[in-house]
This record gives structure tokens, C-alpha cells and sequence, in this order.
């Protein structure tokens, strides 16, 4: 039942309902453990949904904060996305 949070969120995203997939992604953040395996998804998940709101600076805090230190398992991936941002 928690992964489908992840599940309800794409789908959100997909469809271009961006309130909708931000609040999937942050009611998946406040039941998941912070060790989650798919923890990033919905946290980059939400750094998209911020994006598609608008909220571009909201959308890159979050991917810096995804990024983490290096040596973290999907930093390549949140630094490609800060870098679209900034582009």
C-alpha cells in the first residue's frame, strides 16, 4: 500500500495534475522510512511536481538536497537534474 503512493504519483505527474502528484509523493515521505529503498523516487518525484507547479527554486532545493554527498547512489541522477533546472 505505501509503494502505491509512488504508483499514484507518476500517474499524477503523467497526466499533468502536479498538486496532485506532489501530495502522493509527500504523504509516500511521511509513512516511508528514511532508509526506503525507493525513498529518492518520491523525492525526486516531488522536485518535478514543484517543477511542473512552477516553483523552480522549490524544484532545485529539492534535487540539491537529493543529491546528497558524493558517494550517494543517485547523485548522477540529481545533478543532471539540477543542472536541467538551472539551464
Amino acid at each position: 500500500a505505501l509503494n502505491a503512493g509512488l504508483v499514484r504519483g507518476a500517474m499524477a505527474l503523467e497526466t499533468g495534475d502536479f498538486a496532485g502528484a506532489k501530495a502522493a509523493y509527500e504523504g509516500f515521505l511521511a509513512k516511508a522510512p528514511i532508509d526506503h529503498p525507493l525513498r529518492y523516487l518520491a523525492v525526486e518525484g516531488k522536485g518535478l511536481a514543484l517543477e511542473g507547479e512552477g516553483d523552480l527554486e522549490g524544484a532545485l532545493k529539492v534535487m540539491v538536497e537529493l543529491a546528497g554527498q558524493p558517494g550517494v547512489f543517485y547523485r548522477d541522477q540529481a545533478l543532471r537534474q539540477q543542472g536541467r533546472l538551472l539551464e
